[in-house]
Order: structure tokens, then C-alpha cells, then sequence
């Protein structure tokens, strides 16, 4: 009985949520923007980047840095923006995992700003935020504890009366 009702839940559910799903897709129209966005021109792609190539082969062929043709108002900068250049960065994200340096620190205490330390391959600031939250953990958990204990014993003093 349990495997009949098992098999007609899953069969329900599945038909629930599927059948929506192709109502939904039968209604679907496409409007003059969509059309544009569908037939796009290759070509007009391309020439879009002519510019940005050029500033990049330049850059790669002489080992310059874009901070450095920016100096030397350069006319190849002239229709592109400052955006542009985030593409051309070589810096990386170098957060730890999922969670911040400061989050390690205080999680983990030394143990954190040790992974912090060797995952960020020792960057002052990210040590620092991950020593600035051992140390926020290692004040905060006492005077908590404190604390605590001080509501547990008025607590217990206020039954007596």
C-alpha cells in the first residue's frame, strides 16, 4: 500500500508541476525587441570590439599596463571607458572559501588566521581582518559568558523571593 501511494504521489506532484509549465511555453510571444535581440549581426559584434583590440594588442606587443597608456593620453583610450579595462585586470579575488578573513578569524581563531594567511598567500589586509576578528571573539565570548552567568544567578536569586 505504501509503494501504490508513493508511486501516485510522485506522479501527481510531477504532473503538477509539469503541465504549467507547457501552458506556460505555448503562450509565449515575441515582440519587436526580442526579434532584434534573436537576429543580431555578427558583424556589428565584431566591429563593436575593433577599438578594445586594438588597445589590447598594443598593450600586449609593447608590455605595457593600461594605467600606463592612460598616462600617456594615448588616442587609442579615446572611445573606450574606463569599464572596459576590469577585462584586462589580472587581479583575483582572493577571499578564502566561501565566508571573509574576518569570519575565519572569528570562527577559528589562530587555526582561521593561519588558513587565511596561507590561502591569501600572506596579504597584510586580509591577516589583519582575520586577526581583527580573533580578537573580537576572544573579548566578545568572555563578557557574554559574564553576562550570562549574571542573568542565571538573578535569576535564581529572584525565585527565592
Amino acid at each position: 500500500m505504501k509503494k501504490i501511494l508513493f508511486k501516485t504521489m510522485a506522479v501527481s506532484m510531477a504532473i503538477f508541476f509539469l503541465i504549467p509549465q507547457a501552458f506556460a511555453g505555448t503562450n509565449f510571444t515575441v515582440t519587436q525587441g526580442d526579434k532584434a535581440i534573436v537576429n543580431f549581426d555578427e558583424n556589428e559584434i565584431y566591429s563593436s570590439f575593433e577599438e578594445i583590440s586594438k588597445l589590447e594588442n598594443f598593450i600586449s606587443d609593447n608590455e605595457l599596463t593600461y594605467d600606463e597608456v592612460l598616462a600617456t593620453n594615448s588616442e587609442l583610450l579615446e572611445n573606450v571607458s574606463s569599464t572596459s579595462a576590469i577585462a584586462m585586470s589580472q587581479e583575483v579575488d582572493s577571499n578564502p572559501l566561501i565566508v571573509g578573513p574576518f569570519w575565519y578569524g572569528c570562527m577559528f581563531s589562530a587555526l582561521g588566521i593561519l588558513v587565511v594567511a596561507f590561502v591569501t598567500n600572506n596579504d597584510p589586509a586580509q591577516v589583519k581582518s582575520a586577526v581583527t576578528g580573533c580578537l573580537i571573539t576572544t573579548v566578545a565570548l568572555p563578557v557574554f559568558l559574564i553576562l550570562l552567568e549574571l542573568i542565571g544567578t538573578l535569576s535564581l536569586i529572584s525565585s527565592y523571593y
